[in-house]
């Protein structure tokens, strides 16, 4: 995007992942990269194995359970 004189004004982009790289880049003034959704891929799985096993050992649920460990990052959020 750089390339073609694209800017933070031009285009936006928004995506999936928090690496350290990605956090740098999306602090920049002018940066295209203006948020981000964190999904917590270790969290998720914590949950999602803690209910398999729950349901493996013959326990119920009373209720539908939604995993979700998600968090959105704007460079405003970002120390």
């Amino acid at each position: 995007f750089k390339a073609e004189g694209k800017t933070g004004d031009d285009i936006a982009i928004f995506t999936m992942g928090s690496s350290p790289h990605l956090l740098e880049e999306m602090k920049k003034d002018g940066s295209i990269i203006r948020g981000t959704v964190d999904f917590n891929a270790p969290g998720i799985a914590i949950q999602a194995l803690d209910l398999a096993v729950l349901l493996a050992g013959g326990g119920t649920v009373s209720q539908k359970i939604i995993i979700q460990e998600t968090k959105k990052l704007y460079p405003q959020d970002i120390e």
